[in-house]
């Protein structure tokens, strides 16, 4: 395995907690990646090995995505799509939907008993109650997994869409709804999914991060209060400066941090090359790499700023600067990686995949570790 697939495949976070619900947050190599959020329902794994087929449609879709887009991919799964879309309905804005370029909810299209029918009606009338401001945000793909019978037999092809139609909005179908039948195999299923996202998010692939998912004003009062409530006892720290010296010696510059942005102050969790120093968000860069979604590269900071809004580290003020956001688990912008020098550098030089890996990887030991409180 090299480097960057090592790096790629550590900075999967499996089994995190946000609010009441375990998410699944997978990432695959890109400078610009695409967002995908996944609600499924457990009813639509069937009735053995629901836990497996769920990591291996997880695993192979972000894959799929990855090999189809030659985009970067940041997935997150959650398999209890019925609490879900009632904790949606119940507080939609604070699952900041506009974060994502798609939302796919997948469900059984023939639940086997009746209690399960009953069940599957519940989540479409949650469904038909969110779906408008679902797509209002993000564009919506809701899948229906058949059976293998059903999928042998063409059934599929004439229940789609009555499955579609459950969904009208004001008597019609919203034009960022679409809806698709895969059958019930990890791999062909990722296939057909893949398929269907790279071919509508074609437009939004052409487009930079931070021109699709700005952070909305008022938004900073909860960003700082993810940062409160992230802890790092001394263990974590030293596994953070393990990547603060990676992303040190891979650029080749004379410094890198890994820094969170408080309320006042950029706190340092671990730097290589300089001491760890906070310093007043009026000099940070890391509080303006924050501000959008993607890599921030300033070839001179000292000509973008001036000498009163860049630190001096050593007696000189840092020239060159590039970073990369890191998140907490909902999702907020609460610091980041970055590397910068004393000396100007290219922005053609540097290679934004190998930043976001760093980033990802500090990220995952921060979200992992379980001591975000």
């Amino acid at each position: 395995m090299s480097a960057s697939d090592e790096r790629q495949s550590n900075a999967d976070v499996r089994g995190v907690r946000r609010g009441s619900f375990t998410v699944t947050r997978l990432h695959r190599r890109g400078a610009w990646p695409l967002r995908v959020l996944v609600i499924g329902s457990q009813l639509a794994l069937g009735s053995d090995r629901r836990q497996q087929k769920a990591i291996a449609l997880s695993d192979q879709l972000a894959d799929r995505i990855w090999l189809r887009s030659r985009r970067g991919v940041d997935l997150d799964v959650l398999w209890e799509l019925r609490p879900v879309l009632r904790a949606v309905r119940g507080g939609l804005s604070a699952w900041r939907l506009w974060r994502y370029d798609a939302v796919v909810v997948i469900a059984p299209a023939h639940p086997l008993g009746l209690p399960s029918r009953l069940r599957m009606l519940g989540v479409l009338g949650l469904l038909r109650s969110v779906i408008k401001e679902l797509a209002a945000a993000s564009h919506v793909l809701v899948v229906s997994l058949e059976t293998p019978r059903a999928w042998r037999s063409g059934a599929h092809r004439s229940t789609m869409p009555t499955f579609a139609a459950g969904l009208r909005v004001r008597g019609r179908t919203s034009a960022l709804v679409d809806a698709l039948a895969i059958p019930d195999d990890p791999s062909a299923g990722a296939d057909i999914i893949a398929d269907r996202l790279v071919e509508v998010l074609g437009d939004v692939a052409a487009s930079t991060p931070s021109r699709r998912r700005e952070q909305p004003d008022g938004d900073d009062l909860e960003r700082r209060r993810a940062v409160d409530h992230v802890a790092l006892p001394t263990d974590l720290t030293a596994h953070l400066q393990r990547v603060a010296d990676m992303a040190r010696n891979s650029f080749e510059t004379e410094y890198a941090e890994i820094d969170l942005i408080g309320h006042e102050r950029q706190h340092t969790l671990a730097a290589a090359g300089t001491p760890p120093e906070d310093l007043p968000i009026s000099v940070s860069l890391c509080a303006r790499a924050i501000e959008t979604d993607g890599a921030t590269i300033v070839e001179d900071a000292l000509e973008a700023f001036g000498p009163h809004s860049t630190p001096r580290i050593q007696g000189s003020h840092v020239r060159f600067y590039a970073a990369y956001p890191i998140e907490s688990s909902d999702g907020f912008r609460i610091g980041a990686l970055c590397v910068f020098d004393t000396k100007t550098l290219r922005a053609e030089e540097v290679d934004i995949e190998a930043l976001r890996d760093l980033a990802l990887l500090a990220e995952a030991e921060i979200v992992s570790s379980g001591h975000e409180l």
